[in-house]
């Protein structure tokens, strides 16, 4: 059972950008940003012996996913630096570079899916009535503490595939989860 209820993530990075020196007020930012989506469930809460049985010993969060932030704030970095999004005024999308998102996706999962392979990326703003988890035992087993840390997420919740008029989520159950009460939210879309 996970103890902790809330963290405070400004105390996260700014412990970041402090053990790291940074200077720069935009990576400052995209830190900050990056970190502003860890969940609970990224921490881990160890115990130890004490007199009167087990006692809290300490929360941690593990470096895998600090590293993991910080290839995040890299990848916007990078991004920012490229110009890699182009804008398509007509549709309203903005169309981000395929690679980049493909290798973001093997990264996190080791493999990408199939109909991915050859599929162009954009970021669009959806209306959440219009979204449908496929994984519907999955979604509704997030707990509110399992999603809470998302909740208010400003970026790009998650990934999703049009089907049937609806948009089906592929990545980014919690993030989505935790905002699906707001009327719209920026996914990516792959098509």
């Amino acid at each position: 059972m996970n103890v902790v209820l809330t963290f405070d993530y400004k105390e996260i990075a700014n412990h970041i950008i402090e053990s790291f020196k940074i200077k720069n007020e935009k990576t400052k930012n995209d830190i900050l940003d990056v970190c502003s989506t860890l969940a609970i469930d990224d921490f881990e809460c160890n115990v130890c012996g004490g007199y009167y049985g087990e006692e809290m010993d300490s929360i941690t969060i593990s470096n895998s996913i600090i590293l993991r932030k910080l290839d995040e704030v890299i990848d916007i970095q990078t991004a920012r630096k490229n110009k890699l999004n182009k804008i398509d005024i007509a549709s309203g999308r903005v169309f981000i570079d395929d690679v980049k998102v493909k290798n973001i996706l093997v990264r996190e999962y080791g493999y990408l899916l199939d109909d991915m392979k050859n599929a162009k990326f954009s970021v669009i703003e959806i209306d959440t009535k219009d979204i449908v988890f496929p994984q519907k035992n999955y979604s509704k087993n997030l707990s509110v503490t399992k999603v809470s840390g998302y909740k208010n997420h400003q970026g790009i919740c998650g990934v999703v595939r049009m089907k049937g008029g609806k948009y089906h989520v592929v990545d980014g159950y919690h993030r989505i989860t935790a905002n699906i009460s707001k009327p719209r939210i920026k996914v990516i879309l792959y098509s």
